[in-house]
């Protein structure tokens, strides 16, 4: 199922009459009494908004992978109390007039510790935006005294660890706009606590919240929950990824015209998609991780501004829908894990997807310019499908692309003979192992990826019989990996432009096992080639290294025949 995490920051536009830091208002004193209070009762430790500090996603191997944050947490309320007008301090918005806050966001704040009934933070009367995700609160329960906060807009209590029963009391929050619970999760001793939103809850919720736009409720426990009617019109974006629900999607779903974003992945959903039809404005949906079964309905060839579409793990079988080629604006797209069939006319029709996962189904032909289309491709898998469209393919060229990592389902067109991948982003090390399973391949070309490498695995128990022509031109490699003794037919390498340095290995020499005549290592830092045997090379590059001294030149070999090239620049 795709890896998505929805994180919101609000930014608080609630009237026209905010602070602002040119000529701030002056903080009413019985607020600035209640924050200080709230900041005093709880701690600050830098684990507990951890999450803030990295961006999480998934790399080329499947796995879990992280880099830093553009914007890491940091304890806001800190220096709060160093100046005395509070509508100064981080994360404070006061209105220009009264100088009451009205808005708070402590997101990634550090915030660690209990609240209870008599925090004075409910004594902040005038909230309109109030947003503590991502911090520690250690098992604490929503308390009903948020819903007497009765003038919020916004509410952002995600990633938080809060716990147990979400109160009545937060449904009689009328003015809402947004509302986000998600993702509270907690681990105090063999068990993970989480929040559980009750039938009556939700049914008072969806009766009174009418002007909500954002609705988010990932990881909430919803399965006593049976789906009904739900009628908040203006909704923009309802996420209710894993809250276990059960049973069909209600058609009155339908009538949630204004949906942009419908996330309703890893739940027990079943049943009827024809709805979706009504919800043309729909740029996300993801259904992954459900029981959808059956043929792919028509109603999602209807979704033309369809940007992200998350169809993996479920049941669906049979072929794609002809209208499915109408989902012209798709950057992603994941039928992963599903009994589909047939072909896949409609890729040319996606030129701007980013992302596509076909991988486990049972697609069995595949034309040969599918990929023609695809310029923006980053993400490729078709592994594990059954196709035999291309089972005499002889030469593929994926040039001039995205793709940061070798599509598996490549090492099945068998009779390959010309495989051409160069100017990707492609990423090593990597082994040349898998193309051994090309027995016909003759030219391979992963020249002009800058992150590509080749490991160092030196057992080499593998041949690549007929390939006559490797390029390497233009990546990443920084020494001679014994994996090019697997290649015994070897006629051409280039090695040029990497950054190959010292001396050239006596082992080397059995590169081609006696074949090779054209090698190509400029553009390197070679310091010595005392070791390289030029029996039977017709074609020698050596410009533009650090080689010194005299170079033995053989009386056979380059200088044997007048066709023959050697370059020492």
């Amino acid at each position: 199922m795709a890896f998505r995490i929805i994180i919101c920051f609000y930014l608080f536009l609630l009237s026209p009459s905010l602070s602002s830091s040119l000529n701030p208002p002056l903080c009413n004193s019985h607020d600035s009494i209640a924050l200080l209070h709230f900041k005093n009762s709880l701690s600050l430790d830098h684990s507990a908004s951890e999450e803030c500090n990295y961006f999480y996603y998934y790399d080329d191997n499947g796995d879990t992978s992280t880099i830093p944050s553009k914007h890491p947490s940091y304890p806001k309320t800190a220096l709060w109390g160093n100046d005395s007008n509070c509508c100064l301090w981080d994360g404070i918005t006061c209105d220009s007039t009264s100088g009451h806050v009205i808005g708070l966001d402590l997101s990634c704040s550090w915030l660690q510790g209990q609240l209870h009934p008599n925090n004075s933070l409910f004594r902040l009367s005038h909230l309109q935006a109030l947003n503590l995700a991502f911090n520690n609160f250690s098992g604490s329960l929503i308390l009903p005294q948020f819903g007497d906060l009765s003038i919020l807009v916004h509410l952002n209590l995600s990633c938080s660890c809060f716990v147990g029963e979400i109160p009545p009391k937060i449904a009689e929050l009328s003015k809402l706009v947004s509302l986000d619970l998600s993702r509270n999760e907690f681990y105090p001793y063999d068990e993970w606590l989480g929040l559980r939103l009750e039938p009556s809850t939700w049914e008072k919720l969806a009766l009174n919240m009418t002007n909500l736009r954002e609705l988010v409720l990932d990881h909430v426990n919803m399965s006593s929950i049976a789906p009904s009617s739900l009628s908040l019109k203006l909704l923009d974006i309802l996420s209710l990824e894993g809250c276990k629900i059960d049973g069909p999607i209600p058609t009155s779903f339908g009538n949630l015209t204004q949906l942009i974003d419908l996330n309703l992945a890893a739940n027990n959903f079943s049943g009827d998609l024809s709805f979706l039809s009504n919800l043309q404005s729909l740029a996300s949906l993801d259904l992954s991780g459900n029981y959808f079964s059956g043929l792919l309905p028509n109603s999602i060839g209807h979704l033309k501004s369809l940007d992200f579409l998350g169809l993996q793990y479920n049941e669906f079988h049979g072929p794609i829908p002809v209208n499915f080629e109408n989902l012209t604006r798709l950057t992603y797209l994941d039928l992963a894990d599903n009994i589909f069939s047939g072909k896949l006319s409609f890729l040319p029709n996606m030129p701007s997807l980013t992302s596509l996962y076909l991988s486990y189904n049972y697609f069995s032909s595949l034309s040969s310019d599918v990929f023609g289309n695809l310029s923006n491709l980053e993400f490729l898998d078709f592994s594990d499908n059954k196709l035999q469209g291309l089972s005499n393919l002889r030469r593929l060229h994926l040039d001039d692309n995205k793709l940061q990592g070798l599509p598996e389902s490549i090492f099945g067109f068998l009779n390959l003979s010309v495989l051409s991948l160069s100017s990707n982003n492609l990423r090593g090390p990597i082994s040349l192992h898998p193309f051994s399973k090309l027995q016909n391949l003759e030219y391979l070309d992963l020249s002009n990826n800058k992150f590509l490498s080749l490991s160092s695995n030196n057992d080499v128990h593998y041949t690549i019989p007929n390939l006559t022509l490797l390029d390497l031109s233009s990546c990443n490699i920084n020494d001679f990996s014994k994996q090019l003794g697997s290649v015994q037919n070897l006629k051409e390498l280039n090695l040029s432009n990497n950054k190959i340095h010292g001396d050239i290995p006596q082992w080397f020499n059995n590169v081609g096992n006696g074949s090779l005549s054209a090698l190509y290592l400029s553009h390197n830092n070679l310091t010595s080639v005392e070791h390289l045997s030029m029996r039977n090379l017709f074609a020698l590059d050596l410009s533009f290294n650090l080689l010194q001294g005299n170079l033995l030149i053989p009386s056979f070999g380059i200088e044997a025949t007048s066709q023959s090239a050697l370059l020492l620049s």
